[in-house]
């Protein structure tokens, strides 16, 4: 062992060499000194434990007396600062990944960017990547390689060593129904290692998770750290805890963009589902009408095809019973997909109504939920029917 190396008193947490055999500042023995181990069948048993070597995590540094551990020195959980920037990094990548994805569709339009499905997909991809992080950090807390948590598979055999002592209790994830009820006993272990209670972890999971990453409790009473440093702990907790803020912060901001780009659904419920449903439902119409045309399958009362510059209404009685549309007063349902023919292209125009709300002549790519108004019956050309043939 190396005469020259530091550590910190356990007591009082001044400066010492770590083969010293008592702090010089409080007097406090160094039971990992040879000519002190006799000395711990009279020492206290919480003095023993305060300077018990941890196997395979290096020294101890430093003991403290608010219940959250002894801090070791350890070069088994990987560089944290590495660690910090690559997650930074992925969480940039998420955000303007995303954004530049959306962007190839709606150029730089920022209404049409806010919208889309980009903030909620944002706030999904980040709330999975809080608990990706969240397990980085319990594997670094565990002595473990925080970049194991990125290994699929290879990360719950990890996990089951950490609270099993095992890697192979993990082949019982491949096993049914066996394999949810091993989970709940994984993360009650998990939970009463790092003093929670093991019942609400194993049921409140997805809430303690995040809770045992970024809060100060040791794992079994020990916390690992980079550095043989006396504030090494403080620092570490602070680099957690900026990368937390951090993707709570995009998470807050998604969902709220989220909810205010959506907040006509939020308000009307039921209302605003039952709009989309029914442009789903046009949608698909409209798309059987195509494939019909495009192949041939139609036929029309006038006796011919379509023919350009006029107009040809393919009305919902009209195309077939095979359609499964799934709706509410289906005896008030209408719908009507109007067909001009320009040149060697066709326009869609499609009216709905169920009885009470509806839109009529909309563009088949221009429909949305600000298209429907009160509405009655549609009016279309008996004169130019037409019927698809399945």
């Amino acid at each position: 062992m190396n005469d020259d190396l530091k550590t910190f008193c356990p007591k009082c947490g001044a400066e010492m060499k770590i083969n010293a055999r008592y702090c010089m500042h409080c007097g406090y023995l160094n039971y990992n000194h040879p000519d002190n181990k006799k000395m711990q069948q009279f020492a206290k048993e919480n003095d023993i434990q305060q300077t018990k070597y941890e196997i395979g995590s290096g020294s101890l540094i430093q003991n403290n007396n608010n219940n959250k551990g002894s801090i070791n020195v350890s070069l088994s959980t990987g560089n944290k600062k590495i660690f910090f920037l690559f997650n930074l990094l992925i969480l940039l990548g998420l955000v303007l990944g995303g954004l530049l994805i959306t962007s190839l569709k709606y150029g730089t339009d920022l209404t049409k960017i806010i919208n889309s499905t980009y903030p909620f997909f944002l706030m999904i991809g980040v709330l999975i990547y809080l608990y990706v992080v969240s397990f980085e950090i319990i594997f670094m807390k565990t002595n473990k390689m925080w970049w194991k948590a990125l290994i699929p598979i290879y990360n719950f055999a990890i996990l089951t060593e950490i609270t099993m002592n095992s890697k192979w209790y993990a082949l019982l994830f491949l096993i049914p129904i066996i394999n949810i009820i091993f989970l709940f006993i994984v993360f009650y272990k998990l939970g009463k290692s790092f003093g929670y209670s093991g019942l609400l972890c194993a049921i409140l999971f997805l809430i303690y998770i995040p809770i045992i990453a970024f809060t100060g409790n040791s794992f079994k009473g020990v916390n690992y750290v980079s550095d043989n440093e006396k504030d090494a702990l403080e620092k570490e907790y602070k680099m957690f805890h900026v990368l937390g803020i951090v993707i709570v912060f995009v998470f807050i901001i998604s969902l709220f963009v989220t909810i205010y780009s959506n907040f006509s659904l939020v308000i009307n419920g039921f209302d605003e589902v039952k709009k989309y449903s029914y442009i789903n439902l046009s949608n698909e119409v409209v798309t059987k009408v195509k494939k019909a045309i495009e192949s041939g399958n139609y036929s029309c009362n006038t006796g011919d095809k379509i023919k350009e510059g006029e107009i040809y209404n393919f009305y919902s009685h009209y195309i077939s019973d095979d359609f499964d549309l799934k709706l509410v007063n289906s005896d008030k349902f209408m719908i009507n997909i109007m067909v001009i023919k320009n040149v060697d292209t066709y326009l869609y125009y499609v009216s709905f109504s169920d009885g009470e709300i509806g839109f009529s002549n909309v563009l088949d790519n221009e429909i949305t939920t600000k298209s429907f108004l009160k509405t009655g019956n549609i009016n279309i050309d008996e004169n130019k029917k037409c019927i698809i043939h399945f």
